[in-house]
Formats: structure tokens, C-alpha cells, sequence
């Protein structure tokens, strides 16, 4: 693991249980991304503390919106409407009525939204595409199919209004980024005959390339892109190139850090250990990929390869459904040590409960 700066360390002593978030880490972050496309729209839902979006908002990028709450949020922060989309499953007469009324621009997500939106006064949406395949990890989730797309089209244009945006959401974090770019191209070509040319923007969506659980760095996107770029030429479109990373921005900036409550023998495999935090996790938790570190009276545990061991981490709800990290190595711990989780920036706090009498870790931004 990449050595732990003295504010973290102070950070992951002092508050345990406890997230950590770096700002500066992530507005450097968003500006890679911004370098990259046209319009990065931070997703709020990875990670709506205060401090987070500011920085998303600083480093040039607007915000996607999918609830009523990322919209209280996305007004507060004083960003202007016209820099934010809202993209959700879910859009109820009030919602759509409160969008228009702010003037930010929607992406809808199936006709039964297209036609709750003509119905409220709007004119003018993008469209999510559906795009289902073997490797997708939203499977059918979200999104109009290509025959819908044409309805939703007619729809719009019956009503005075038109398609301004294409949206396609989803995962790649297990794909190479020529994956990533394929899987794209593939979906595109499904697009009626004409809809994207007259788009004015892309939405690619986020679930950006994270093999063994850490980010493509954007140096090594680059060249992905410009082939992207290459073939929504080559398909007519001339519009803008828009994304919206959460977990490849935001995630790498946040830490979690908890107190050892027991060490166990492993009862199966005998060089491994099991370690169980005093903490709430998010539930269901997927194991962390990314690395690892322990702290022991203040200050960080050297990782000498001859000391190391392989452990199990879990947290403390009585369920399976909190595993922290499997097989991850580090200096075999003891009772009340602090184990510090990389990797956890994005979704994980959001997606932690109170349960088993634990109350959801406190958040720590470090500016």
C-alpha cells in the first residue's frame, strides 16, 4: 500500500470508526476526468458529503442527480442547474415538476417516464439506452431498448420537444479499457438511424475500468477515448462527450478505518487469519480489492515481507454479508490495532446501515 500521509494516520487514530475522504486528492481526480471528455457530471450518490461536491464543483465538473435529495443537495452547493443532469429509475409527477422548474436538463429512463415528462411540460430530454450484455453488472436495470428509443423519439417530437442526449449506463470496472470502449460501440450502432447525429451529447455513463480494484489511470485511457471519440464521428455525431465516474473519481480518496475487536485462526485454511472490526459496513459489502494497511500506537506497521500474513476481514454484524477483504495481507494484527481499508471513497458509507448496535461510521474530510 502506498504510505498513509500524517493526516490520515491522525485521522484513522483519533475517529475509528470512521471514513476518510480526501478533497484535494479528489478534485485532482475529477480534473483527469475532465480531460478525458467534454462534461464530467460527478455523480452526488457516490458521495454526498459537502466537501466532496465542492470539489467536484471546483475542479469544472457539474453533478448528476437521481433523487429529490441529490436535488435539495445539487441547489445547495450553488452550482448553476444547467451544469447538472438527472439520470434514475425512478421520476414521480412532483420530481419532474421540481427539474423543470430549475431548468436542469434529465436523461429519462423508459417511456412510462417520457410520457410522465411530456405530461409535466417538458419538451426537450436525452434518453437512457439500454445496454444488457454478457458482462454487464446492471444486467436489464435501466434504460429503453433500441425499439423504445425510436417510441420515446416520437413521443418527444409529437409533443414539440426532441432527443438531446444519448445516456448509456454501465459497468466496466472488470473490462480492459478496449472493452470498455467496445462494449460501447456495440450499443451505439443499436441507436435508430439518425437519433444520434442529431444528439447534441453522449453520456457514457461511469463504472469506468478498476482491474484489482484500483483505476486505469487516465494516462492509460487516453487512446480509448480518441477511438471512442473516432467512432461517434464516423456514426455522425458531432456533439459533446459527456461521463459521469463515481467510484473511478471518488473512490480511491476514501479510506476506511476501524479498531480489531478479535484475531482468529482461519478454520479451513491454516496461513490464514480471520480479522474482525468494531465497525458497521455497508451491507451487502464487496470485498475490497484495493490495498490495505495497519496502524499500531499511532503510527503505521511496516510490511516486511518475512512478517506478513494473509487475512480474512470482516466487520461486526452478525452476517456474511460484511466481508471487508479476502485474503488481504498485512503484518499479522492484534486486538485494538486499526486496519485501514483503501478504496472506500465511493458508495460505501452511503450504502452502511446501523445494525447490531452499531451506528454507521462517521465521515472525515481531510482538505
Amino acid at each position: 500500500m502506498r504510505e498513509l500521509s500524517p493526516r490520515l494516520v491522525s485521522a484513522a487514530t483519533s475517529s475509528v470508526p470512521c471514513y476518510i475522504y480526501d478533497a484535494r486528492a479528489f478534485a485532482s481526480r475529477a480534473t483527469e476526468v475532465l480531460a478525458l471528455v467534454d462534461d464530467y457530471f460527478y455523480p452526488i450518490k457516490a458521495n454526498p458529503e459537502a466537501a466532496i461536491v465542492r470539489a467536484a464543483i471546483g475542479a469544472g465538473a457539474g453533478l448528476d442527480v437521481c433523487s429529490f435529495g441529490d436535488l435539495v443537495i445539487a441547489l445547495a452547493s450553488g452550482v448553476k442547474p444547467a451544469a447538472c443532469s438527472f439520470t434514475s429509475a425512478h421520476l414521480d409527477e412532483a420530481l419532474a415538476r421540481d427539474l423543470l422548474a430549475t431548468g436542469m436538463s434529465v436523461d429519462l429512463d423508459s417511456l412510462g417516464q417520457v410520457a410522465l415528462w411530456v405530461a409535466a411540460g417538458g419538451r426537450e430530454a436525452g434518453l437512457r439506452v439500454c445496454t444488457a450484455h454478457a458482462r454487464s453488472a446492471y444486467g436489464s436495470k435501466f434504460g429503453l431498448t433500441p425499439a423504445g428509443l425510436a417510441e420515446a423519439a416520437r413521443v418527444l417530437e409529437a409533443a414539440g420537444g426532441r432527443v438531446s442526449t444519448l445516456h448509456l449506463h454501465d459497468a466496466h470496472a472488470d473490462a480492459t479499457p478496449e472493452q470498455m470502449a467496445d462494449s460501447l460501440s456495440a450499443v451505439l450502432k443499436t441507436v435508430p438511424e439518425g437519433l444520434l447525429a442529431s444528439c447534441e451529447r453522449v453520456n457514457i455513463g461511469g463504472g469506468w475500468p478498476m482491474p484489482d480494484g484500483m483505476p486505469v489511470p487516465a494516462s492509460g485511457l487516453a487512446s480509448t477515448f480518441a477511438r471512442l471519440r473516432a467512432r461517434l464521428s464516423d456514426l455522425g455525431f458531432r456533439g459533446r462527450l459527456a461521463a459521469e465516474p463515481g467510484e473511478w473519481t471518488v473512490g480511491p480518496s476514501g479510506w476506511l478505518a476501524a479498531r480489531v475487536s478479535a484475531v482468529k485462526s482461519h478454520p479451513v485454511l491454516a496461513d490464514r487469519l480471520i480479522v474482525v472490526l468494531d465497525t458497521a459496513t455497508p451491507v451487502p459489502c464487496r470485498p475490497s480489492r484495493a490495498p490495505f494497511a495497519l496502524l499500531r500506537d499511532g503510527a503505521a506497521v511496516s510490511e516486511r515481507a518475512q512478517d506478513v500474513v494473509a487475512c480474512d476481514v470482516y466487520g461486526s454484524a452478525n452476517t456474511g454479508l460484511d466481508t471487508i477483504g479476502v485474503g488481504v495481507s498485512m503484518p499479522p494484527p492484534r486486538v485494538g490495532d486499526t486496519v485501514v481499508s483503501a478504496g472506500q471513497g465511493a458508495y460505501a458509507r452511503q450504502l452502511t446501515g446501523s445494525f447490531n448496535e452499531r451506528t454507521v461510521p462517521e465521515g472525515v474530510v481531510l482538505r
